[in-house]
């Protein structure tokens, strides 16, 4: 007879396990996901995660888009493919929950997967030969003032559009057509396998349903006044996953099938292959694995300096981290009204870290010398995806006082503020 454990006996966390909790809360969070919705909600989460897990990590997450192995240079995703993944660096929201709430049941799945298997390889838009390809006209909606004002601000949160420069978002802009919803009308509907549009929600509030084992509807959550959502869909030759109708009057904007590949999908293709050379130059960042990476890579916002400005300002409270991707920038400390610079950063070197960690304000100003594109990790993004190298990024702490003691020959610099 086995002998009973003791109430001290300590019982061995699995390796994994508080990584994978914390990615199903935060997909719990983002979603909104109703008390009601919760058991549907993780049944279908969970799922698709064992089911990604049978298929030897052949995942087919809905926030991917396949592409050939070696086009990223770096062996393949954690699950061994070739991958472009938004949903799951976007939120660290795990890899079957995607900003459109369209979650595939696996009944739904194993419907469909040995059937469309070959078809979805196939027909799923690859942007890594869309190079090869001339850019075809895209649509174009007239628009007044009015109407691209209301729609920069519907845009502004949707992560999928960050990979977008200006001239690309106008061309965005100018194909997404105006959407009028009304109450129970059906935005999406799970099972179509027709899907041609992207959406964006301007207002309304909007439920979404997934069918349980039974075939019967669920209510898992709601998008109110602000989300997209269809975005899968056009990844991939594969029926919607949910249905999504509208609660109340509301307005979206769609935009085609045709524009989204060739603009969106194209332009985060290459944002991830352009920020993954730049982070694998990082030494700070070698702990990351190859999937925290591409979270990383697709965390990481584009922003452009022009020569003399003002980048950080001492004594701000953090906002987030900074990569340099080009140029150089300049590190000043002022002090008792004299202004000293304390060091010059250029490409691959990162700043911004210290104030983060310690939580205190900046110790410095950084300037831009010259034209200056930097990648930008803002804080909440900082603090879910970088726990690996926060150890290594506390040991330059040392380094920093040693610069400012040089500079104003004083050790108590860092003691209330950091860089």
């Amino acid at each position: 007879m086995p002998a009973e454990r003791t109430s001290n006996a300590s019982v061995p966390v699995p390796d994994g396990l508080r990584a994978m909790l914390q990615r199903f809360v935060v997909a719990v969070l983002r979603q909104g996901v109703t008390p009601q919705g919760l058991i549907p909600f993780a049944a279908s989460y969970f799922n698709r995660l064992n089911l990604n897990e049978e298929g030897g990590g052949q995942r087919s997450s809905m926030t991917r888009v396949l592409f050939r192995d070696d086009v990223l240079g770096n062996g393949g995703t954690a699950g061994g493919e070739g991958s472009l993944s938004f949903g799951a660096a976007a939120a660290h929201r795990g890899s079957d929950i995607s900003d459109d709430g369209e979650i595939a049941s696996m009944q739904d799945f194993n419907k469909q997967k040995m059937r469309r298997r070959q078809s979805v390889s196939a027909e799923s838009f690859d942007p890594s030969k869309a190079d090869d390809t001339p850019e075809t006209e895209v649509a174009f909606h007239k628009k007044d003032d009015e109407q691209l004002e209301r729609l920069r601000k519907a845009v502004a949160g949707v992560f999928l559009f960050r990979s977008l420069d200006s001239t690309q978002l106008l061309k965005v802009l100018n194909a997404l057509f105006e959407v009028d919803a009304t109450p129970g009308q059906h935005i999406i509907d799970q099972g179509e396998d027709d899907a041609d549009n992207f959406y964006v929600i301007e207002s309304g509030i909007y439920d979404v349903y997934v069918k349980n084992e039974a075939q019967e509807p669920q209510h898992c959550w709601e998008y109110s006044n602000s989300g997209s959502f269809g975005e899968l869909a056009l990844m991939y030759n594969q029926p919607r996953a949910a249905t999504i109708v509208a609660r109340t009057p509301g307005k979206l904007w769609a935009l085609d099938r045709q524009t989204f590949q060739r603009i969106v999908l194209k332009a985060a293709f290459k944002k991830r292959c352009i920020y993954m050379e730049l982070i694998d130059n990082v030494e700070t960042l070698a702990e990351l694995t190859p999937y925290e990476r591409q979270n990383l890579c697709d965390a990481l916002q584009p922003r452009v300096f022009a020569d003399g400005d003002v980048i950080v300002r001492q004594g701000d409270f953090a906002d987030g981290l900074y990569f340099i991707e080009s140029g150089e920038v300049v590190v000043t400390r002022s002090e008792d009204g004299e202004e000293k610079e304390v060091d010059r950063l250029d490409d691959g070197k990162y700043f911004g870290e210290l104030a983060l960690i310690t939580q205190r304000p900046r110790a410095c100003s950084v300037v831009a010398n010259g034209d200056c594109k930097v990648a930008f990790l803002d804080v909440k993004a900082f603090e879910r995806l970088l726990g690996p190298c926060v150890e290594i990024m506390k040991r330059n702490i040392d380094q920093y006082r040693h610069q400012l003691e040089k500079v104003f020959g004083q050790s108590h610099l860092l003691e209330s503020t950091e860089l």
